[in-house]
Protein backbone atom coordinates (compact mmCIF):
# COMPACT_ATOMS: atom_id res chain seq x y z
CA UNK A 1 0.00 0.00 0.00
CA UNK A 2 1.40 3.88 -0.73
CA UNK A 3 -0.22 6.76 0.49
CA UNK A 4 0.26 9.96 -1.29
CA UNK A 5 -0.22 12.77 1.08
CA UNK A 6 -1.33 15.92 -1.55
CA UNK A 7 -1.22 18.91 0.23
CA UNK A 8 -1.46 23.22 -0.25
CA UNK A 9 1.11 24.12 2.36
CA UNK A 10 4.63 25.42 2.17
CA UNK A 11 7.18 22.76 4.07
CA UNK A 12 9.91 25.44 3.14
CA UNK A 13 9.07 27.61 5.89
CA UNK A 14 8.90 25.36 9.22
CA UNK A 15 5.17 27.03 10.48
CA UNK A 16 2.91 25.14 12.80
CA UNK A 17 0.67 23.92 10.05
CA UNK A 18 3.81 22.68 7.73
CA UNK A 19 4.82 21.22 10.93
CA UNK A 20 1.74 19.27 11.37
CA UNK A 21 1.88 18.18 7.91
CA UNK A 22 5.43 16.49 7.70
CA UNK A 23 4.99 14.81 11.01
CA UNK A 24 1.34 13.38 9.83
CA UNK A 25 3.62 11.59 6.65
CA UNK A 26 6.56 10.54 9.17
CA UNK A 27 3.89 8.78 11.26
CA UNK A 28 2.86 6.46 8.11
CA UNK A 29 6.52 6.61 7.16
CA UNK A 30 7.06 5.13 11.05
CA UNK A 31 4.82 2.57 10.50
CA UNK A 32 6.28 1.30 7.13
CA UNK A 33 3.91 2.66 4.82
CA UNK A 34 5.30 3.62 1.58
CA UNK A 35 4.41 7.30 1.83
CA UNK A 36 4.52 10.31 -0.46
CA UNK A 37 4.21 14.27 0.70
CA UNK A 38 3.71 16.34 -2.77
CA UNK A 39 3.34 20.05 -2.15
CA UNK A 40 4.09 23.13 -3.91
CA UNK A 41 7.42 24.65 -4.14
CA UNK A 42 7.40 28.50 -2.98
CA UNK A 43 10.80 30.52 -4.37
CA UNK A 44 11.45 32.97 -1.87
CA UNK A 45 14.96 33.65 0.13
CA UNK A 46 15.03 32.23 3.83
CA UNK A 47 13.78 29.08 2.46
CA UNK A 48 15.00 25.79 4.67
CA UNK A 49 17.51 24.01 2.01
CA UNK A 50 15.48 20.85 0.67
CA UNK A 51 18.65 18.44 2.03
CA UNK A 52 17.95 19.77 5.59
CA UNK A 53 13.82 19.28 5.89
CA UNK A 54 14.18 16.28 7.94
CA UNK A 55 16.35 17.91 10.58
CA UNK A 56 14.93 21.30 10.62
CA UNK A 57 11.47 19.19 11.56
CA UNK A 58 13.37 16.63 13.53
CA UNK A 59 11.87 13.82 11.82
CA UNK A 60 13.48 10.55 12.17
CA UNK A 61 11.33 8.26 9.71
CA UNK A 62 12.09 9.25 6.47
CA UNK A 63 9.58 9.67 3.35
CA UNK A 64 9.46 10.91 -0.28
CA UNK A 65 8.90 14.13 -0.91
CA UNK A 66 7.76 15.64 -4.55
CA UNK A 67 7.51 19.13 -5.32
CA UNK A 68 5.32 20.72 -7.67
CA UNK A 69 6.96 22.69 -10.34
CA UNK A 70 4.91 25.64 -9.82
CA UNK A 71 5.57 29.27 -10.56
CA UNK A 72 5.28 30.48 -6.60
CA UNK A 73 7.45 33.41 -5.08
CA UNK A 74 6.74 35.37 -1.99
CA UNK A 75 4.83 38.06 -3.77
CA UNK A 76 2.56 36.03 -5.86
CA UNK A 77 -1.10 37.44 -5.21
CA UNK A 78 -2.69 34.77 -3.24
CA UNK A 79 -5.57 33.79 -5.86
CA UNK A 80 -2.37 32.72 -8.68
CA UNK A 81 -0.85 30.61 -5.86
CA UNK A 82 -4.41 28.53 -4.97
CA UNK A 83 -4.76 28.28 -8.71
CA UNK A 84 -1.46 27.19 -9.68
CA UNK A 85 -1.05 24.56 -6.71
CA UNK A 86 -4.55 23.61 -7.37
CA UNK A 87 -3.99 22.99 -11.45
CA UNK A 88 -0.60 21.43 -10.85
CA UNK A 89 -2.16 19.06 -8.32
CA UNK A 90 -4.83 18.01 -10.73
CA UNK A 91 -2.75 17.50 -13.57
CA UNK A 92 -0.71 14.96 -11.34
CA UNK A 93 -4.29 13.75 -10.16
CA UNK A 94 -5.79 13.30 -13.68
CA UNK A 95 -2.46 11.31 -14.54
CA UNK A 96 -2.53 8.76 -11.58
CA UNK A 97 -6.25 7.94 -11.99
CA UNK A 98 -5.47 7.65 -15.66
CA UNK A 99 -3.18 4.77 -14.87
CA UNK A 100 -5.38 3.00 -12.61
CA UNK A 101 -8.25 3.21 -15.33
CA UNK A 102 -6.00 1.80 -17.54
CA UNK A 103 -4.97 -1.21 -15.34
CA UNK A 104 -1.48 0.34 -15.60
CA UNK A 105 -1.11 0.99 -11.44
CA UNK A 106 -2.09 -1.84 -9.45
CA UNK A 107 -1.00 -0.98 -6.12
CA UNK A 108 -3.14 -0.10 -3.36
CA UNK A 109 -2.77 3.94 -3.13
CA UNK A 110 -4.44 6.21 -0.92
CA UNK A 111 -4.92 9.98 -1.36
CA UNK A 112 -4.94 12.18 1.69
CA UNK A 113 -5.27 15.92 0.59
CA UNK A 114 -5.43 18.92 2.81
CA UNK A 115 -7.19 20.97 -0.05
CA UNK A 116 -10.05 19.30 -1.43
CA UNK A 117 -10.41 20.11 -4.94
CA UNK A 118 -6.98 18.47 -5.54
CA UNK A 119 -9.33 15.09 -5.16
CA UNK A 120 -11.73 15.88 -7.75
CA UNK A 121 -10.06 13.96 -10.71
CA UNK A 122 -9.49 11.11 -8.30
CA UNK A 123 -13.14 11.12 -7.89
CA UNK A 124 -14.49 11.23 -10.82
CA UNK A 125 -12.37 8.77 -12.95
CA UNK A 126 -13.42 6.45 -9.60
CA UNK A 127 -16.61 6.68 -10.77
CA UNK A 128 -16.48 6.41 -14.62
CA UNK A 129 -15.31 2.90 -13.39
CA UNK A 130 -14.84 1.42 -9.95
CA UNK A 131 -11.30 2.05 -8.46
CA UNK A 132 -10.63 -0.63 -5.53
CA UNK A 133 -6.95 0.25 -5.27
CA UNK A 134 -7.42 4.30 -5.33
CA UNK A 135 -9.12 5.58 -1.91
CA UNK A 136 -9.70 9.47 -1.62
CA UNK A 137 -9.39 10.74 2.16
CA UNK A 138 -10.11 14.24 3.38
CA UNK A 139 -7.95 16.09 5.80
CA UNK A 140 -9.99 18.61 6.84
CA UNK A 141 -8.52 21.33 9.34
CA UNK A 142 -11.29 23.93 8.64
CA UNK A 143 -14.64 23.29 7.82
CA UNK A 144 -15.87 25.91 5.44
CA UNK A 145 -18.87 25.90 3.21
CA UNK A 146 -18.53 26.10 -0.53
CA UNK A 147 -20.43 25.25 -3.57
CA UNK A 148 -17.93 22.10 -4.68
CA UNK A 149 -17.56 20.81 -0.64
CA UNK A 150 -21.25 18.68 -0.12
CA UNK A 151 -20.05 16.85 -3.95
CA UNK A 152 -16.54 16.08 -2.60
CA UNK A 153 -17.64 14.98 0.71
CA UNK A 154 -20.05 12.48 -0.28
CA UNK A 155 -18.05 11.21 -2.84
CA UNK A 156 -14.56 10.59 -1.06
CA UNK A 157 -14.27 7.48 0.71
CA UNK A 158 -13.51 9.21 4.09
CA UNK A 159 -13.11 11.86 5.88
CA UNK A 160 -10.49 12.93 8.27
CA UNK A 161 -11.01 16.11 11.01
CA UNK A 162 -8.41 17.96 13.19
CA UNK A 163 -11.16 18.03 15.85
CA UNK A 164 -15.15 17.78 16.77
CA UNK A 165 -16.45 20.47 15.86
CA UNK A 166 -15.33 20.21 11.97
CA UNK A 167 -16.89 16.31 12.43
CA UNK A 168 -20.06 17.94 13.78
CA UNK A 169 -20.84 20.64 11.26
CA UNK A 170 -19.85 18.21 8.56
CA UNK A 171 -22.61 15.89 9.60
CA UNK A 172 -25.38 18.96 10.52
CA UNK A 173 -24.45 21.16 7.23
CA UNK A 174 -23.87 18.10 4.76
CA UNK A 175 -25.82 15.20 6.50
CA UNK A 176 -22.30 13.28 6.45
CA UNK A 177 -22.36 9.35 8.11
CA UNK A 178 -20.46 9.96 11.21
CA UNK A 179 -19.04 6.37 10.27
CA UNK A 180 -17.81 8.16 7.27
CA UNK A 181 -15.55 10.56 9.24
CA UNK A 182 -12.25 10.16 11.78
CA UNK A 183 -11.17 12.50 14.35
CA UNK A 184 -7.04 13.07 13.86
CA UNK A 185 -7.15 15.88 16.27
CA UNK A 186 -3.48 17.11 15.97
CA UNK A 187 -1.25 14.47 17.31
CA UNK A 188 2.09 14.79 18.69
CA UNK A 189 4.14 11.45 18.40
CA UNK A 190 5.59 10.08 21.87
CA UNK A 191 9.17 10.17 20.83
CA UNK A 192 8.71 14.12 20.96
CA UNK A 193 7.24 13.80 24.19
CA UNK A 194 9.06 11.34 26.26
CA UNK A 195 12.41 13.25 27.19
CA UNK A 196 13.67 14.72 30.18
CA UNK A 197 14.59 18.36 30.69
CA UNK A 198 16.06 21.03 33.22
CA UNK A 199 13.09 24.18 32.93
CA UNK A 200 16.02 26.42 34.30
CA UNK A 201 18.74 25.29 31.54
CA UNK A 202 16.10 25.93 28.73
CA UNK A 203 14.90 29.58 30.25
CA UNK A 204 18.33 30.42 30.08
CA UNK A 205 19.60 29.30 26.32
CA UNK A 206 16.42 31.43 25.35
CA UNK A 207 17.01 34.53 27.36
CA UNK A 208 13.60 34.26 29.71
CA UNK A 209 13.15 35.19 33.26
CA UNK A 210 13.78 32.01 35.23
CA UNK A 211 11.58 33.30 38.36
CA UNK A 212 9.05 34.47 35.75
CA UNK A 213 5.86 32.64 35.49
CA UNK A 214 5.38 31.70 31.54
CA UNK A 215 2.00 31.13 29.61
CA UNK A 216 3.33 30.15 26.11
CA UNK A 217 0.99 29.79 23.08
CA UNK A 218 3.00 28.17 20.04
CA UNK A 219 0.21 27.94 18.00
CA UNK A 220 -0.72 30.08 14.68
CA UNK A 221 -0.26 33.55 14.89
CA UNK A 222 -2.02 35.77 12.04
CA UNK A 223 -4.25 38.91 12.46
CA UNK A 224 -7.98 38.44 13.03
CA UNK A 225 -7.70 35.40 14.85
CA UNK A 226 -9.91 35.97 17.84
CA UNK A 227 -8.03 33.63 19.91
CA UNK A 228 -4.93 35.56 20.00
CA UNK A 229 -7.40 38.17 20.72
CA UNK A 230 -8.64 36.94 23.64
CA UNK A 231 -4.97 35.84 25.11
CA UNK A 232 -4.18 39.62 24.95
CA UNK A 233 -6.60 40.20 26.66
CA UNK A 234 -5.86 37.31 29.41
CA UNK A 235 -2.42 39.10 29.57
CA UNK A 236 -3.86 42.46 30.13
CA UNK A 237 -6.02 40.99 33.04
CA UNK A 238 -2.60 39.18 34.74
CA UNK A 239 0.06 42.02 34.69
CA UNK A 240 2.18 39.77 37.20
CA UNK A 241 2.58 36.80 34.49
CA UNK A 242 4.40 36.89 31.45
CA UNK A 243 3.14 36.22 28.06
CA UNK A 244 5.11 34.49 25.56
CA UNK A 245 3.71 34.00 21.52
CA UNK A 246 5.57 32.77 19.13
CA UNK A 247 5.92 32.85 15.47
CA UNK A 248 4.21 35.40 13.29
CA UNK A 249 6.15 37.36 9.97
CA UNK A 250 7.43 40.57 10.51
CA UNK A 251 4.19 42.10 9.73
CA UNK A 252 2.06 40.38 12.03
CA UNK A 253 4.38 40.90 14.88
CA UNK A 254 4.62 44.41 14.13
CA UNK A 255 0.39 44.99 14.12
CA UNK A 256 0.32 43.59 17.57
CA UNK A 257 2.87 45.48 18.98
CA UNK A 258 1.25 48.11 18.08
CA UNK A 259 -1.60 46.96 19.95
CA UNK A 260 0.03 46.02 22.84
CA UNK A 261 1.50 49.44 23.25
CA UNK A 262 -2.25 50.83 21.97
CA UNK A 263 -3.24 49.12 25.27
CA UNK A 264 -0.11 49.74 27.36
CA UNK A 265 0.48 45.39 27.97
CA UNK A 266 4.19 45.31 28.62
CA UNK A 267 4.16 41.92 29.90
CA UNK A 268 3.92 39.81 26.19
CA UNK A 269 6.62 38.65 24.46
CA UNK A 270 6.52 38.26 20.93
CA UNK A 271 9.39 35.93 19.35
CA UNK A 272 8.78 36.45 15.69
CA UNK A 273 9.29 33.45 12.90
CA UNK A 274 10.98 30.60 14.57
CA UNK A 275 12.64 28.49 11.44
CA UNK A 276 13.07 24.97 13.41
CA UNK A 277 11.00 22.98 15.21
CA UNK A 278 13.34 22.59 18.22
CA UNK A 279 13.48 26.17 19.38
CA UNK A 280 9.78 26.45 19.42
CA UNK A 281 10.16 23.25 22.17
CA UNK A 282 12.25 24.99 23.78
CA UNK A 283 9.81 27.56 24.27
CA UNK A 284 7.29 25.10 25.05
CA UNK A 285 9.73 23.47 27.57
CA UNK A 286 10.02 26.97 29.19
CA UNK A 287 6.85 27.25 30.08
CA UNK A 288 4.70 26.89 33.23
CA UNK A 289 1.05 27.13 31.25
CA UNK A 290 0.95 25.78 27.92
CA UNK A 291 -1.95 27.34 25.41
CA UNK A 292 -4.17 25.60 23.37
CA UNK A 293 -7.40 26.82 22.32
CA UNK A 294 -9.06 23.38 21.31
CA UNK A 295 -11.09 21.51 23.93
CA UNK A 296 -10.04 18.29 26.11
CA UNK A 297 -12.15 16.20 23.73
CA UNK A 298 -10.12 17.30 20.98
CA UNK A 299 -6.36 16.80 22.50
CA UNK A 300 -4.50 13.55 21.97
CA UNK A 301 -1.71 13.89 24.23
CA UNK A 302 -0.76 10.55 26.15
CA UNK A 303 2.72 11.36 27.65
CA UNK A 304 4.30 14.41 29.33
CA UNK A 305 7.71 15.37 29.04
CA UNK A 306 9.48 14.95 32.57
CA UNK A 307 10.73 18.38 34.07
CA UNK A 308 13.66 18.24 37.09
Amino acid sequence: MKIDLACHVDILRAKNYPNLVVQFAEAFAFHNIKTELIVPHIYRKGNIKKDDIFTSYGLQHKFKITFLKTLIFKNTPKKLQKFQFIFFHMLRGLHISLRYFLNLEKEKRIIISTYNDILIPYILIGKVRALKNLKTIVWEHEFIKRKISPWIYRNCSGIIATNSAIKEDLEKEFGIQHQKILISSNPVSKRRLDFIFDKKEIRKKIELDANSILIVYTGKLGIGIKEIEYILKAASFLPNFTFVLTNGTPKVVDYYKKILNQRAIKNVILTGYLPKYEEIKNYQCAADVLISYYSRYDLNIRACPKVT
